[in-house]
């Protein structure tokens, strides 16, 4: 059994690879053995966003975290970047648990990268043991009380957009970290190894943008047919729009889904406060063994 008291275990090794799936460069990260944990980073980040909650998986599990495609440190598409889609996503996660070798996977995910690992639960469910869901935005079917917090929400987007369509990358970096903490000063406060994966990622908010399948999302009936186990988390100081829609989408998950929010942090729960993320998930992973 698990006890509430993880102590971090980083003596591990960690070793990266490159593999390319779907036409596309993927780069992840491996440390530790058993059962394998994929890490799944959100928008304008990639793969260093999970460095706080290694050392606390790597000595009971496989850890492994990966770029998106054209995600830092991943080679930047020739053409448009089109094939820049939530499905799309879905299928390199799928193709990359076959290179790691492994029949299932456990998924843990945030922000629009619990978008795809929903998708992949859809179109691969056997492929995944189980599935971490942070502060996803997977439903807008909240109650009506609720419907003007998540129009305000999508309102502030507006400087974010508006730095993006003029191609001033440091202006979109600074907006886009404003708004998903909803501070004007985030940026300001932001440690520097933090500052420089929204920096060498802020391009792809381009791609972003123009993803069509964003608004694809599923309704009520479709989340309750999810067949894998799912663990709805985010930091209790999160956005409301983000709790908001993390409460709609626990509602319409099977009633064997569990819901987690993590004292003392924010969107950003994996950096803000590693522990007690890693302790919530670690608990619910113990339940789900892959058979």
């Amino acid at each position: 059994m698990l006890c509430g008291c993880v102590t971090p275990r980083d003596a591990n090794p960690t070793v990266m690879h490159k593999v390319v799936v779907n036409g596309a460069e993927l780069t992840y990260v491996e440390s530790g053995t058993g059962e394998t944990v994929v890490f799944l980073h959100g928008v304008g980040t990639d793969l260093r966003i999970w460095d706080h909650v290694r050392p606390f998986f790597a000595g009971r599990y496989r850890f492994v975290a990966y770029s998106r495609r054209f995600h830092s440190p991943n080679a930047w598409p020739v053409d448009d970047g089109g094939s820049y889609t939530i499905p799309r996503h879905a299928e390199d996660l799928a193709a990359l648990i076959n290179v790691l070798g492994v029949k299932k996977a456990h998924v843990v995910s945030t922000s629009i990268g619990g978008r795809v690992a929903v998708e992949l639960a859809f179109t691969h469910p056997e492929l995944v043991a189980s599935v971490v869901v942070g502060d996803a935005y997977i439903t807008v079917e909240v109650p009506p009380q609720d419907e003007e917090a998540l129009k305000a929400f999508g309102r502030r987007f507006a400087p974010v957009a508006a730095a993006i369509q003029s191609g001033n990358q440091s202006e979109a970096a600074t907006q886009l970290v404003g708004w998903l903490f909803e501070n004007d000063s985030a940026w300001a406060e932001l440690p520097d190894d933090r500052k420089r994966y929204y920096s060498d990622n802020t391009k792809t908010l381009q791609l972003t943008v123009r993803d069509r399948t964003i608004g694809d999302r599923p309704d009520c009936i479709a989340i309750g047919r999810i067949q894998v186990p799912v663990l709805v988390l985010d930091g209790r100081n999160t956005p409301a729009a983000f709790r908001l829609t993390n409460d709609s989408f626990y509602r319409c998950l099977p009633a064997t889904a569990q819901r987690v929010s993590v004292p003392h942090a924010a969107h950003a729960w994996y950096v803000d406060n590693p522990r007690e993320s890693s302790e919530a998930i670690l608990r619910f992973l113990a339940r789900y063994p892959i058979q």
